[in-house]
């Protein structure tokens, strides 16, 4: 005859699994919404694609990602909007809503710049000024994901001593 005590016996509690912030569902998460069938994930309704997405087995924080990236950010000013040839280099920062840290790349003159985050509202990127030597209006957005906002412009203007050659050129 065996004791009661033997480690044969002896069983573990169950350890309850620990609940993290990326295993609750989303904001616009409403169970059982119905997906139009045939509905492209472009066409659906925030709720419709967070169920189109969970009916296809993406987890939780998958489909919190894929709805920030579902949208193109928008941008509302450039600050500073302009800059003198021939001033120093400078920080540009971008305003708006819908930036995504790590994802929200600035397109300054068609080229990804390197990017800091600062908020859901605000991006920087340097501009460098050696690279400019003519007055120039140039197209500034912000790209996420795939999507990319509609551009502001930025304007690079001559310097005083320029326009005042010009003037005197001119006479």
């Amino acid at each position: 005859m065996k004791d009661k005590d033997t480690i044969d016996e002896v069983k573990a509690a169950p350890v309850p699994a620990p609940v993290f912030e990326y295993d609750a569902p989303p904001l616009g998460y409403v169970a059982g919404t119905v997906v139009p069938k045939d509905t492209a994930p472009e066409d659906m309704t925030d709720a419709e694609y967070i169920q189109w997405m969970y009916d296809n087995l993406t987890p939780f924080w998958a489909i919190k990602k894929a709805m920030l990236l579902r949208k193109p950010p928008s941008l509302t000013q450039l600050v500073p909007d302009s800059a003198e040839l021939g001033s120093p280099s400078f920080e540009i920062y971008v305003h708006g809503n819908g930036f995504v840290n790590g994802e929200s790349v600035i397109v300054f003159a068609g080229q990804d710049e390197p990017t800091t985050w600062h908020s859901s509202h605000m991006v920087s990127t340097g501009v460098n000024m050696a690279v400019w030597h003519g007055p120039d209006i140039v197209d500034v957005s912000v790209r996420t994901g795939v999507h990319t906002s509609t551009p502001l412009k930025f304007e690079f203007v001559a310097d005083e001593v320029a326009r005042t050659k010009s003037k005197k050129g001119k006479k």
